[in-house]
C-alpha cells in the first residue's frame, strides 16, 4: 500500500543524495507497534544491536569492508535489545544499508 510505495519513495531520494544506510524509530511495544514493525522487517530494515553500541555488521557488510558506525551518543537503556530511550519515550532503532 501507501507505506510500501513512501518508503521506496524516501530510499529513493536516500540513493539520490548519495546516502547508502537509512535509520529510523519505531515503537517498540510488541503490541501497537507491531504493524510498523513488521512493515519494516519485511523492507529489510534490521534492529541495531550490540552491547558496545555500534551498529552491528550483516555478512554483507563486512564482505565490503565498511566501518562500523558509532551510536554511543545514544542511551545506552536497553540498548541490547534494540530499544532506547529518548526524553522518556521507548524508541525501537532499525536501520538498512542501501544497494
Amino acid at each position: 500500500g501507501y507505506s510500501k510505495t513512501l518508503m521506496k519513495a524516501a530510499e529513493g531520494l536516500a540513493k539520490r543524495w548519495d546516502l547508502d544506510t537509512i535509520c529510523l524509530h519505531v515503537d517498540p511495544d510488541t503490541e501497537n507497534g507491531r504493524i510498523p514493525q513488521n512493515l519494516y522487517q519485511g523492507l529489510g530494515y534490521r534492529p541495531v544491536v550490540d552491547n558496545n553500541n555500534n551498529i552491528q555488521q550483516s555478512d554483507e557488510d563486512n564482505n565490503n569492508n565498511d566501518t562500523v558506525e558509532d551510536f554511543s551518543w545514544m542511551s545506552n537503556t536497553n540498548f541490547q535489545s534494540g530499544i532506547y530511550m529518548v526524553e522518556e519515550v521507548p524508541l525501537l532503532f532499525m536501520r538498512r544499508k542501501l544497494s
